[in-house]
């Protein structure tokens, strides 16, 4: 959000309207600035890049590409992931990709890849919808704290939270 105060006497409409269209450009740029772009990149780069990400694997001009592509860019903008979190795509039926492509033995396409420093390279195979990816995403990114930890002794008091939250958990064995 954005707030323009204007304290001066802006008596004309043509310096309102000026003042109306220079909140708009600001604002533009403002978001601009501050989404996390969608980058292209080689697979090349891909591969040797260290940092948290999403990639998108894909084939421009397939209609499943487009829309994965929409679904990354849609998780790009919610700005629910840190701000070191990059959002990667290659093309791969660029002639500069095609024998990692090979390499990689990628043959259908899209094909998305969670990587971070803590988990390491993860492909997502969930469905390829932008609350899909952005609640695997968050959980893969954003710091898990206590309140949303349960513990539990049994089996069975894990299938009861199981069947009760009716969604997917993360469990972690300790001795």
């Amino acid at each position: 959000l954005l707030l323009c105060e204007f304290r001066a006497n802006l008596s004309s409409s043509k310096m309102r309207l000026s003042a109306f269209f220079g909140c708009v450009i600001t604002f533009s740029v403002f978001t601009v600035a501050f989404c996390a772009p969608v980058r292209e990149e080689t697979f090349a780069n891909i591969k040797n890049s260290p940092t948290d990400k999403i990639v998108l694997f894909y084939r421009a001009g397939e209609p499943a590409s487009k829309s994965a592509l929409r679904v990354l860019k849609a998780v790009a903008k919610s700005n629910i992931l840190p701000a070191s979190v990059e959002f990667l795509k290659c093309d791969c039926s660029l002639s500069v990709n095609e024998a990692d492509v090979r390499e990689a033995q990628f043959s259908e396409f899209p094909i998305l890849f969670v990587t971070s420093s803590q988990g390491g390279i993860q492909r997502y195979n969930g469905p390829i919808e932008t609350a899909a990816l952005s609640d695997h995403a968050s959980i893969t990114f954003n710091d898990v704290t206590e309140d949303a930890v349960i513990n539990f002794k049994d089996e069975d008091t894990l299938f009861e939270l199981i069947d009760k939250e009716n969604k997917p958990a993360f469990v972690k064995f300790f001795e």
